[in-house]
């Protein structure tokens, strides 16, 4: 067990930078965290090592890896970028303003919402002059509407910033931070990140509670989920593919596989069972179109609107480990319209606009 002198530097896993201020009996000491504050300590369980010379760049404001890892991580967009959540209502109300007609019923009643950040205090904080938000969820935590206010220091309030349809309940995947695109209001972002070799972006439902998290390479788990603005039994469509010919060595190898091989110089290929998953062209960067295999059905009402919970594989990366991207998919009866519910061993296909927040920091074994 380390002991420490009184103005001794010290870095601790979650509270970062301080100074030891007094010691005490027992093995305990109060510490002087930079951005936590003061704190009393056990020797024989705090997590606590003696700072280096790199540990102040690495996380004190001014330093050259602490910039490092703003301008890399962070993309802050011009007041000319423009981004529309009204479009995302569409799936539970005719016109965006019957959810802003709700606002008081939806402030009175709303929670405080509960991010990874008020368990795991990151080690560094992002520049002070950014804005800070409160997020609060109405009517659950796991799903509903999430209206994100502005703290304005200044004059003590909080400024609703915006308003828009949640799921916390989606599917956990890993991924490899690429880009955080960060929207004028300086409380909104978009998350870019790498699935294997293909890269995806979605909206972060959480993004000014965890984002002293995030840096550019790291990797994290992130709970995904799609809502739908449009969606449909997808059909089996029959595409000719060329058919060249099977090599001769082949054919020696593996001569049952080579006698049953269609004749010609095309082939029919079903896409039934196929996954596909594209950007929108003209829309945001984290609407997309997708097409896939049902895995599971759930029947859900989601802000008084009857529907499903549909689990789709809309993309595999055969490059790294054969992974498939389930996507657990928002479909209300509005949606999809009349007619025989999505079913598993199905296909669908259509439209959604992906969110997210963060789960987890690191990999999973």
């Amino acid at each position: 067990m380390d002991t420490y002198e009184i103005g001794e530097r010290v870095v601790h896993q979650n509270f970062g930078l301080g100074t030891v201020i007094t010691k005490e009996v027992n093995e305990i000491i109060q510490v002087d965290f930079e951005q936590r504050g003061r704190k009393r300590l056990s020797l024989k369980f705090a997590p606590l090592r003696r700072a280096a010379e790199t540990d102040a760049d690495e996380l004190r404001p001014g330093g050259r890896a602490y910039q490092k890892w703003v301008n890399e991580t962070f993309n802050v967009e011009g007041e000319d970028a423009r981004h529309y959540l009204g479009s995302h209502w569409s799936p539970f109300f005719n016109d965006a303003k019957a959810a802003f007609e709700r606002l008081p019923e939806i402030i009175s009643q709303a929670l405080i919402q509960v991010t990874y950040s008020d368990n795991h205090p990151p080690l560094r904080s992002c520049p002070t002059s950014w804005p800070k938000a409160v997020y609060h969820a109405w009517p659950l935590r796991v799903h509903g509407i999430t209206a994100v206010s502005r703290i304005d220091m200044d004059e003590r309030v909080l400024k609703l910033v915006s308003l828009y349809p949640f799921d916390a309940e989606g599917r956990q995947h890993q991924l490899v931070l690429e880009k955080v695109h960060v929207w004028g209001s300086g409380v909104e972002a978009q998350i870019e990140c790498a699935f294997g070799t293909t890269s995806i972006t979605f909206f972060d439902t959480l993004y000014a509670a965890n984002r002293d998290w995030y840096e550019i390479g790291k990797t994290y788990q992130f709970i995904l989920t799609g809502i739908a603005y449009e969606c449909r039994k997808a059909a089996d469509q029959v595409y000719q593919a060329l058919n060249p010919p099977l090599p001769e060595e082949f054919k020696k190898e593996n001569p049952e596989i080579a006698a049953d091989w269609p004749k010609g110089d095309t082939i029919p290929v079903h896409s039934k069972g196929m996954a596909a998953f594209f950007p929108i062209d003209q829309w945001d960067r984290d609407d997309y179109s997708f097409t896939g295999p049902i895995k599971s059905v759930k029947e859900i009402t989601f802000l008084e609107q009857p529907g499903w919970k549909v689990r789709v594989t809309v993309l595999r990366e055969f490059d790294h480990g054969d992974r498939d991207l389930d996507l657990e998919i928002l479909v209300t009866q509005k949606v999809w319209g009349e007619g025989t519910p999505p079913k598993v061993g199905e296909d669908m296909e259509g439209a959604i606009w992906l969110q997210g927040y963060l789960w987890w920091v690191g990999a999973m074994a």
